[in-house]
């Protein structure tokens, strides 16, 4: 096997003799000083940013020809290995951290672009999609101005006249019957937790049941606590809390109680007792589009992370292969045939022999 070693570097040179050429393998090399390029024709790359030909990396080559590392150059992070970086991995992990914080954070402005623009849809609309306060509060005010007025004006005369009360405290509207509440709509204003005006409910409904003696005037009045549940619990838990009330004879008592979520899970707990229902509604303050984006921030910055660490992986294989020539297919070879040789040498009972030969380095044995 020592031989054929010999022999191929033997008839490389005499290949280069006689070419009068000499014999460069384009990469990465490494001397006392560092690593630098070098081309096939023996060139090395020029001073300033170079473009690995083969991964794409970019490097920095420094006057001398030598490939920098560990520093910033013309605002770009050369990592250890040299490679070109926009900014470092804490810088990246960092930013990635400030987008999810940002995306999570309550944004006034934009909850109240998203106040009013739900608030516009409940004009049309059935139910309320809201599951953060100031939202939901917007689309119950849409509601009931909307149902109230509508009913109102289907009445024309009556003894039922409606009554709102709008301050910084809290937004009423009110269905009065010879000065007895019917219906009341209740939106509590105070959403700062440590105000001693602050209720964690974002809506009170109440329903007197029993104060009306007309037919007309009471088909009216449960068509409104019909529109106004769907519109706070939804289509499907605003019809089943109706039934529920209205399988209540006026007169027997009735009492209960009932907790559960809307369909868009905001919080709702009722009492019935005394034909009088009251109804409260608790924000869970979810914000899909706020979660979905910072799921989104994550997805992207664990993707990039990933690429960026294949990314090194390959950029490291290829200047580890120039160092200690451990990983480049010329020296994965010439390990083998040392194996190789070892392994003959061994099964002819040369033991010695095949022990010096598999310590020696392939430069070495050419040099012999």
């Amino acid at each position: 096997m020592k031989k054929r070693v010999i022999g191929i570097t033997a008839l490389a040179a005499v290949m280069t003799v006689a070419t009068g050429m000499s014999a460069f393998a384009a990469g990465w090399k490494q001397d006392t000083h560092g690593w630098y390029y070098e081309y096939d024709n023996g060139a090395w790359a020029p001073f300033g940013w170079f473009t690995d030909p083969e991964t794409k990396n970019m490097y920095y080559i420094d006057p001398d020809g030598y490939m920098m590392s560990g520093t910033r150059v013309d605002g770009f992070w050369l990592d250890d290995s040299g490679v070109r970086h926009e900014k470092t991995e804490a810088e990246i992990e960092a930013e990635n951290r400030r987008k999810e914080r940002a995306a999570s954070r309550p944004n006034p402005a934009k909850e109240q672009v998203a106040a009013d623009n739900a608030a516009n849809a409940a004009k049309t609309s059935k139910t309320s999609v809201g599951t953060k306060r100031l939202v939901y509060q917007h689309e119950i005010d849409a509601f009931s101005n909307r149902f109230f007025t509508e009913t109102a004006k289907a009445l024309g005369t009556s003894s039922i006249g409606g009554r709102t009360t709008r301050n910084n405290l809290e937004t009423t509207l009110k269905f009065v019957s010879h000065d007895t509440d019917v219906i009341i709509s209740t939106l509590p204003l105070v959403a700062t937790e440590k105000s001693a005006n602050y209720v964690p409910h974002a809506w009170e409904f109440t329903y007197n049941r029993n104060v009306l003696g007309d037919e007309r005037e009471i088909n009216a009045m449960n068509g409104v606590v019909k529109n106004m549940l769907i519109a706070g619990l939804g289509e499907t838990e605003g019809n089943t809390v109706y039934e529920r009330v209205m399988a209540e004879p006026v007169g027997q008592g009735g009492r209960f109680e009932l907790n559960g979520n809307t369909d868009t899970g905001n919080f709702y707990s009722l009492t019935y007792a005394y034909e009088r229902l009251v109804l409260q509604v608790t924000c869970s303050e979810y914000d899909p589009e706020a979660e979905a984006a910072a799921a989104k921030a994550a997805e992207e910055a664990a993707a990039k992370a990933a690429e960026e660490a294949a990314a090194q992986q390959a950029t490291t294989s290829v200047i580890t292969a120039g160092a200690g020539q451990s990983s480049t297919p010329e020296t994965e070879a010439a390990a083998q045939d040392t194996e190789d040789g070892a392994a003959e040498d061994t099964s002819e009972g040369e033991s010695g022999e095949g022990a010096d030969n598999a310590d020696e380095a392939p430069t070495e044995a050419a040099a012999e």
